[in-house]
């Protein structure tokens, strides 16, 4: 929960979602916490996919982590190999082991 609240704590920048859920999503604007300027900077990545931050919050929630989408997952990748080391400890590991899984299975992309 510590990356969730410093996540959500961190990012200004995202649009309110039209589901009312009973508290804040994943990445939602709240005021920043000192410190930590450059959270909402790693966590891009994962926001500029349509339905990813409901995925990893469903997920989280749920403790289901399968639902996650191959872009999606490589985008929590990208962010949690540059935001989550500089947090004290990661309670997100399965969900990094899901998505690790299907980055190792997905097909490669052609350029």
């Amino acid at each position: 929960m510590v990356v969730v609240c410093v996540v959500v704590s961190a990012n200004d920048q995202l649009p309110q979602f039209p589901i009312p859920f009973p508290f804040p999503l994943p990445f939602q604007p709240s005021p920043g916490i000192p410190g930590l300027p450059d959270v909402a900077k790693c966590w891009s990545s994962v926001m500029d996919i349509p339905g990813c931050i409901i995925e990893i919050y469903t997920s989280i929630l749920t403790g289901q982590f399968g639902h996650i989408g191959p872009s999606c997952c490589k985008a929590f990748l990208e962010a949690e190999a540059n935001c989550l080391p500089k947090l004290p400890f990661n309670p997100l590991f399965p969900l990094k082991e899901q998505c690790s899984r299907i980055a190792n299975t997905a097909p490669p992309t052609i350029k």
